[in-house]
């Protein structure tokens, strides 16, 4: 996989049961901006420093205003 650009989106996914999760992943994209993968679990707010965290944080807020991604399984990437 070649990673041009990385973000947070807010992903969706579809239980069996009709119920939908939602959850903040890194969203991994191609040179044309194409989704290439994203992280199996949720991104969880982390920093080395107070400031790092804010900024994390910032981006993750950012998520919230674009439109959820639809989970699909074949996409899922181990991040870690």
């Amino acid at each position: 996989m070649n990673i041009m650009a990385w973000n947070y989106r807010v992903m969706i996914k579809e239980g069996f049961d009709g119920d939908s999760s939602f959850g903040i992943h890194e969203v991994y994209y191609d040179d044309n901006d194409n989704v290439i993968g994203y992280s199996i679990n949720p991104a969880v707010p982390l920093g080395e420093s107070e400031k790092e965290l804010k900024k994390n944080l910032t981006l993750m807020v950012e998520a919230l205003k674009k439109p959820p991604i639809p989970w699909e399984e074949s996409k899922a990437v181990d991040a870690d």
